[in-house]
């Protein structure tokens, strides 16, 4: 592969370490040249480094007679791709984009509504700098922060892409002076038994130094022998030392400038800072990973990608000087708790920060990028379902869909109906358009191959017959605009009309493929689906944990609990809240167990589940509705036992092996736990106080088999991509 990179040749500070740091391996893995446009520092450095470069320079920032030499170069090379760095950068991409025949990608180092510092700059060059970024199809962010920060602007997520900084583990850190030599060097108070805090940061308010100062006070109030050492220089300098004289900490508070280099600062200290109020993915974090030092830094821009909170290190809200204080005392009181951060920070940053893992993400990125430049098709498929809406069981069935999806084939193209595009775009990182724009969508269909209604129960008047009429009508347009079409882990019915169910099987005609994730639906509809290659396989969720966990399953931080999820329903029986009040109360007083009540969807769920709360006397907590499909996944499976209405809290629940009891509203929670053996089931309409205590005393007291093998389910429920990506294969021919 044949890189071209494209730099001012002035740049300073965390794009030139970036820059330098890739260029190190990456020359190892593909054939690079670094352009530059000016004679600066990055140039004059880039001459003493074994790669190839070469100089196209500008008279002045809007010399625009080097586009010609650089499309000419770019032809005779038979260049794969172009990356451009920064805003001069961008401005020439956007003007040769349209005269070279390979794709241009440009990487955002920082934030770019930020990068120019007076109103002037800000106007004309930040300006400038917007209008190139549109122009270039493909942007790479520094931290999936920065992918979102991009998304959330408007920028297409399927053409936007993440890599992180990463650094130079081959080598071990080297050997500085002693402690006690550089205490001396820069006029520090040397005590063997004192807590070295340190931030190497320019002077400028987006680092937060004032942030640093004011937790500093906080921390002396509680411990005396700590000692705070600030590396760096800038404009501010002055203010933040008159601000530790009016805090009178300035005997505690170290101003010791700019130290080169960084290793012997890192050396000194036993704690290391960042409380900027803006980040991409800081050098200054990696730097203190590799020098194995236990971290303390604001939640900000890409920041807990490495520090993970109570894991590598500790994070505070930004600019939150109490919780940054906090912190600071919990790692000044605990040598073990220091090793035992910094040990697990080095380990993460090896392994996934290190600089052949930014080089090799680039080259992915890359590949990536090649091949939807050369695509005849926007989009494989397009995936239509109850996404949106913020219901756990169609997120979580979305995120499954798209990350088997991506397991099966990392460069497939896919695009989402949403009710909320903009909210999926960023927490899926998929393009998504209104699932009501149906211009939008007849655009989309003509530039994709295969269209799919994935997960759940679509086909079916219970909740609405305008819903059924909007999914078969989806399909007949994508039928109609020759897409291949699917329901995917679907259910069907049940329907309240022999009307409604004469338009969901008349849609059957153009269906080309369906899967059945329950019986009771084959059963049913046996006749009518003879007519359309149907399989029985399982629902999506049943590959959710293969798919989508990291590995890690966080512990229960705050004792034992029991999860309640319930729903609105007009045939819930009479006294419906009160019955459960009153058995949830009686089962966290003789078991000592907290109720966390699980409003599933936030605009339906929520109003239900606080009238439960306000009827009981033992403080349950109503789970907070704006966490993500991982941290609800791992509150369900740390649970002692589930009640709920929901068909997908009780998979979740049943695949980490965490016993439950079903309220049944539908024939699809009934089918499940049947079909499934899964526990007990209790109709919502007859629920009775005996019979619901019954149970729960029965899941409190653990009076249940709690060994379950899925395996077989997880095969059935891959099965679904399986078929649908032979379906998409089928497509293309």
């Amino acid at each position: 592969m044949k890189v071209l990179h494209i730099i001012s040749g002035g740049d300073s500070g965390g794009a030139k370490t970036h820059m330098f740091t890739l260029l190190d391996e990456q020359c190892k893995l593909a054939s690079v040249t670094v352009a530059c446009l000016m004679k600066g520092v990055f140039w004059r450095e880039l001459q003493e480094r074994p790669v190839k470069s070469i100089m196209f320079e500008q008279k002045h920032r809007f010399d625009m007679s080097v586009c010609s030499e650089i499309v000419k170069f770019i032809r005779n090379e038979k260049t794969d791709i172009v990356n451009v760095h920064g805003a001069r950068a961008n401005f020439i991409a956007a003007q040769i984009k349209r005269k070279i025949s390979c794709p241009i990608v440009t990487t955002v180092h920082s934030d770019y509504l930020l990068d120019f510092d007076t109103p002037v700059k800000k106007v004309l060059f930040g300006g400038l700098n917007r209008w190139a970024l549109r122009k270039i199809d493909y942007r790479i962010g520094v931290s999936d922060a920065f992918r979102k920060m991009l998304i959330e602007r408007g920028f297409e997520a399927n053409t936007t892409y993440t890599v992180y900084n990463g650094i130079d583990f081959s080598h071990a850190v080297p050997n500085s002076a002693s402690r006690r030599e550089f205490a001396k060097k820069h006029g520090i108070p040397f005590d063997e038994n004192a807590v070295y805090v340190g931030i190497a940061a320019r002077f400028d308010r987006v680092k937060g130094v004032d942030v640093f100062i004011e937790s500093a006070a906080l921390v002396l109030l509680k411990e005396k022998n700590v000692h705070f050492v600030i590396a760096g220089d800038g404009a501010l300098g002055d203010e933040l030392k008159a601000r530790c004289k009016e805090l009178g900490i300035e005997n505690n508070v170290h101003f010791i400038g700019f130290v080169s280099p960084i290793w012997d600062f890192l050396s000194f200290i036993d704690i290391n800072m960042l409380t900027s109020r803006c980040e991409s993915f800081p050098y200054a974090l990696l730097e203190g990973a590799k020098a194995g030092k236990a971290t303390v830094a604001s939640a900000v821009g890409g920041i807990p990608d490495l520090i993970r909170n109570g894991k590598t290190g500790l994070l505070f809200t930004s600019e939150n000087t109490v919780e940054c204080a906090d912190a600071v005392v919990r790692l000044v009181r605990s040598r073990e708790l220091r090793e035992k951060y910094s040990n697990a920070l080095y380990a993460l940053a090896e392994k996934e920060y290190s600089n052949l893992a930014l080089a090799k993400r680039y080259i992915a990125n890359y590949n990536s990028i090649i091949s939807h430049y050369s695509r005849d098709k926007k989009y494989d498929i397009i995936l239509s379902g109850y996404y949106g809406f913020d219901n756990y069981g169609d997120e979580l069935i979305l995120e499954t869909l798209i990350a088997a999806y991506k397991k099966a084939r990392p460069d497939i193209q896919l695009l989402i109906l949403s009710h909320s595009p903009k909210k999926t775009s960023l927490q899926t990182g998929i393009n998504s358009i209104g699932r009501f724009y149906l211009p939008m969508i007849k655009r989309a269909m003509k530039q994709s191959r295969m269209y799919v209604n994935g997960g759940g129960t679509l086909l079916t008047d219970v909740t609405s017959r305008r819903s059924l009429r909007y999914y078969t009508s989806m399909l007949r347009m994508a039928k109609n605009n020759g897409l291949k079409t699917m329901l995917l882990a679907n259910g069907i019915g049940p329907f309240t009309s022999e009307a409604s169910k004469a338009m969901a099987v008349k849609s059957f005609r153009y269906i080309d493929l369906i899967t059945l994730r329950d019986k009771g639906t084959l059963y049913n509809l046996s006749e009518e689906l003879k007519s359309v290659e149907t399989y029985l396989t399982a629902d999506l969720a049943f590959i959710s944990g293969l798919v989508l966990s990291d590995g890690e399953r966080s512990p229960k931080t705050d004792g034992k609990y029991f999860i309640v999820c319930v729903r609105e329903w007009q045939g819930n029986v009479n006294g419906f809240e009160e019955i459960i009040a009153s058995c949830c109360d009686k089962i966290c007083e003789k078991y000592a167990l907290r109720c966390l009540i699980f409003p599933m969807q936030a605009h339906k769920d929520t109003e239900i589940s606080k009238r439960i709360a306000s009827l009981m006397h033992t403080n349950p907590e109503i789970y907070k509705s704006d966490s993500t499909i991982k941290e609800r996944a791992n509150e369900i499976a740390n649970a002692e036992f589930v009640l709920s209405m929901r068909l997908h809290t009780l998979i979740s629940a049943l695949m980490n092996q965490v016993p439950c009891v079903a309220l049944s509203y539908d024939d699809k929670v009934t089918n499940f736990m049947t079909e499934q053996n899964a526990g007990a089931v209790i109709g919502a309409d007859k629920l009775t106080r005996e019979a619901l205590l019954s149970e729960l005393e029965k899941l409190a007291s653990g009076d249940f088999a709690r060994d379950r093998d899925d395996k077989e389910l997880s095969e059935l429920s891959w099965k679904n991509i399986e078929l649908s990506l032979n379906l998409l294969d089928r497509a293309e021919k």
